[in-house]
Order: C-alpha cells, then sequence, then structure tokens
C-alpha cells in the first residue's frame, strides 16, 4: 500500500501576512482606514532589539493554545524577521474575524516610538474593507477620532 500522501508545510515565515484575500478593488463601500493599535510582550521576544520608530510591522494571524485569535507582531530583524509581540488581545479578538472571513485586509502596520524597556508599541496599522465594518471596528475597539486618521506624525 502506498504511503499516505504528507500535508503541505504549513507556512511559518512573517510573510504570510494576516490578509489572505482583499476585499474586490470595484468595492463601491470599501474604504480604508487606520487605526492605532497596541503591540504587547516586547519583553519576551527578540523583535524589542530592532524596534524603532517607523519600522514597518508584519501581522501574521497565528491561532495558539493561548489565544485562538491570535495575531503576531513581526518586525525586520538583522537576517531574518523576527516576532516583536503580539495585537492585544481585545483588539485580536474583533479584527481576527474578520481577517479570517476576507472581509478586512491589512495594507500596512508601522510602529511607533517605544521606550527602551517598553512592555508594548503602538502601530499604526491601516485596514482596507467596507466602510461600515471599519466603523463597526473602530466602534469596538473604542477608538477614537484621532486614531482613525493616525499617521506616524501622530505617534
Amino acid at each position: 500500500e502506498p504511503p499516505a500522501p504528507e500535508e503541505p508545510a504549513r507556512e511559518s515565515s512573517p510573510t504570510n501576512v494576516a490578509s489572505p484575500a482583499a476585499p474586490p478593488a470595484q468595492d463601491e463601500n470599501a474604504a480604508t482606514t487606520s487605526l492605532e493599535l497596541q503591540v504587547v510582550g516586547l519583553r519576551y521576544r527578540d523583535g524589542h532589539r530592532f524596534l524603532r520608530e517607523g519600522a514597518a510591522v508584519t501581522l501574521r494571524r497565528e491561532p495558539n493554545e493561548h489565544d485562538a485569535n491570535a495575531i503576531e507582531a513581526w518586525i525586520p530583524g538583522d537576517l531574518a524577521p523576527v516576532q516583536l509581540g503580539f495585537l492585544r488581545r481585545g483588539a485580536a479578538a474583533a479584527l481576527a474575524p474578520l481577517i479570517d472571513e476576507g472581509v478586512v485586509t491589512i495594507a500596512s502596520c508601522v510602529c511607533c516610538a517605544a521606550e527602551e524597556d517598553a512592555f508594548d508599541v503602538l502601530a499604526v496599522t491601516t485596514l482596507r474593507g467596507p466602510a461600515a465594518v471599519l466603523a463597526g471596528l473602530a466602534s469596538a475597539l473604542d477608538v477614537g477620532e484621532a486614531s482613525l486618521t493616525a499617521s506616524r506624525r501622530d505617534c
């Protein structure tokens, strides 16, 4: 009897961005918004050594035994990307189902400045999706008006 085919190896690279599918470009309800989301756990990962204001962050959906909605944050390192931390649990819980269903995509994510021994850092995250969904997400995350138009200079 021939051996069973092996399952394809799971992509473990942080280039496996959290956005599996983009909303249709012709969707008249598609919008883009930027939110300041908190990345936590910096002290427990190597990525904090490479943290600098304006650094690009890759967000990746990665459910784990502690949080089925976990979204990892990766940052460029010396030779390869290194994990910076995770989006705060509440933000991940609101965002993960929208990413998994392809309703919302992550267009970009950029770090704000952080103290050297910081436990967390704000990251300006630009999302694309239906305007009503993005407004509901901002409301669910209790994000103020100023954050909705945040840019690097606001960090």
